[in-house]
């Protein structure tokens, strides 16, 4: 076997340049040289799979990182929802409790009195108003007896 010189700058840089540097430089038997090729193949081939798996491992564990940092904003967004619901629900409590005292005086805590007569209003408006639907119904007393 005979080789021949090379420097280090002519190095080949990939797998097609490889096997012409192989067939060039190394002075190989027709079956040596076919099973070396083989061989650097396969190692080329394995390392592709490998970089191909190690890929996707990484986006794998890339996308379960993902999944479980969306996991607790949700869960983080759940919780602050929830506490400004109840913020929302105390101040309508606060609102409707002033509302109650600015109607009522503060000394007896009695309806004062624009408070009473909108409350007359709106409880006599809702009597009449069924008194008017009750006496519009026909009466069933036998008033169909002028045949």
């Amino acid at each position: 076997m005979t080789v021949k010189p090379f420097h280090p700058a002519q190095f080949p840089r990939s797998h097609r340049e490889l096997q012409a540097w192989i067939r060039e430089h190394l002075e190989l038997a027709p079956g040596i040289q076919s099973g070396l090729l083989a061989a650097i193949d396969a190692v080329f081939t394995r390392h592709t799979q490998l970089g191909q798996e190690s890929s996707e491992e990484a986006m794998q564990a890339l996308n379960a990182g993902f999944a479980y940092k969306i996991a607790r904003l949700e869960l983080e967004l759940r919780e602050k929802e929830a506490i400004i619901g109840s913020i929302s629900q105390y101040f309508e409590q606060i609102v409707a409790d002033l509302t109650e005292k600015s109607r009522r005086d503060p000394k007896t805590k009695l309806m004062n009195f624009a408070r009473f007569t909108e409350q007359f209003e709106s409880l006599s408006s809702g009597t009449t108003g069924r008194s008017r639907i009750v006496s519009s119904e026909p009466s069933r007393s036998g008033s169909t007896s002028a045949s």
